[in-house]
């Protein structure tokens, strides 16, 4: 509950600026820039590629089978969806036979917590934030196994996600979560990576980046115990 409420008065301005882009100017604004620009060279536009998970999945991800993996071209399995998950994103998570492990039905049902925190799954129960976010958390603190599981399906929802506010809630979801505990190193490279794209926008991927370093650092100390 505190995270959730630091979360809210961290930056909303931030938050919502990032998510929605600029504000709209008013047509005074917008005419005074004009006039101050005239005359002034132009600059090159520089454009910012955001970084995904595709590459890892390649090596990591349950890819399923050959008509599988050609449904995955079109709907990446790295890229935002409102479904439910049929199975983990880990391979390490599913059976030889295409089942999920004891731990990949865990992560089903954190996929699906994900979608009802975001909004993407329809409720007819009502249920408290703090109710899903430690719903959530808990089960990747007390199955290790399921941290980078986690972190690939939150920044999985970021990815291409055209509902803004649903990208919003996994923005505070990946805030937390960074706050929280860290990720194996190979898929802290990616995560980072993927919140550097944004950093230049954002002041709260720019504080997701300090938080995971900082979980990062304390998970390589000598006998360390948080959870």
């Amino acid at each position: 509950a505190h995270a959730t409420s630091r979360l809210a008065s961290l930056a909303p301005d931030d938050v919502e600026t990032f998510l929605c882009g600029e504000r709209l100017p008013s047509k005074d604004a917008v005419g005074a820039t004009i006039k101050a620009m005239k005359g002034k060279a132009r600059r090159p536009i520089t454009v910012v590629t955001i970084h995904t998970l595709e590459e890892f999945s390649l090596q990591n991800f349950a890819l399923g089978s050959k008509k599988e993996a050609a449904e995955n071209k079109k709907h990446p399995l790295w890229s935002y969806s409102k479904d439910p998950m049929k199975r983990p994103l880990l391979k390490s998570l599913v059976k030889k036979d295409g089942r999920p492990t004891e731990s990949g039905l865990q992560a089903l049902k954190m996929f699906l917590t994900i979608l009802k925190y975001c909004g993407d799954y329809p409720s007819r129960q009502s249920t408290e934030v703090t109710e899903l976010t430690d719903e959530l958390f808990a089960s990747a603190i007390e199955q290790s196994e399921l941290k980078d599981e986690l972190y690939c399906q939150i920044v999985k929802q970021l990815t291409n996600n055209k509902n803004r506010h649903s990208e919003k809630k996994a923005w505070e979801l990946i805030w937390l979560v960074t706050g929280l505990f860290s990720c194996s190193s190979e898929l802290a490279k990616e995560v980072n990576a993927f919140l550097h794209s944004y950093s230049q926008r954002s002041s709260l991927a720019r504080e997701c980046q300090q938080r995971l370093s900082a979980c990062t650092k304390f998970a390589k100390t000598p006998n360390s115990n948080r959870w």
